[in-house]
């Protein structure tokens, strides 16, 4: 996938937050913008016109997927939204602090293993 055309295409999203009224323009103007870079990229023998053409739809797609997921304003609930969001991190949260207990664990006990393994070879190199 082409990484410029990506790129490119991207400025679909702050296309999407024109207002009504101008969103055709700015819709198109991204579009134009991204299928000349990538159509410069394909010109240059730097991608297949395949990569440019998944790089375009690709990124395109997800920025309308997050679009109608997060800013639509038919379905734009924010304490609805920010619940969720709050659920969300709240379980990461504890995920990562779970994880991070666990590893300090592993690490405490690897530690008294070692200390352990190094007070046995003390002794055995001990000349007394």
């Amino acid at each position: 996938m082409s990484g410029e055309g990506s790129l490119a295409f991207w400025t679909v999203a702050p296309a999407m937050l024109a207002p009504p009224a101008a969103r055709p323009f700015t819709m198109g103007a991204a579009v134009l913008y991204g299928a000349s870079v990538g159509g410069l990229r394909v010109a240059f023998g730097r991608h297949f016109l395949s990569d440019v053409l998944f790089a375009g739809i690709f990124t395109v797609t997800m920025v309308l997927l997050f679009y109608y997921l997060l800013l639509a304003p038919g379905r734009r609930n924010d304490a609805r939204l920010e619940a969720r969001l709050d659920r969300i991190a709240f379980a990461l949260h504890r995920g990562i602090a779970s994880l991070l207990a666990g590893v300090g664990t592993g690490l405490a006990r690897l530690g008294a293993a070692l200390r352990q393994s190094g007070h046995v070879l003390l002794r055995r190199s001990d000349p007394d």
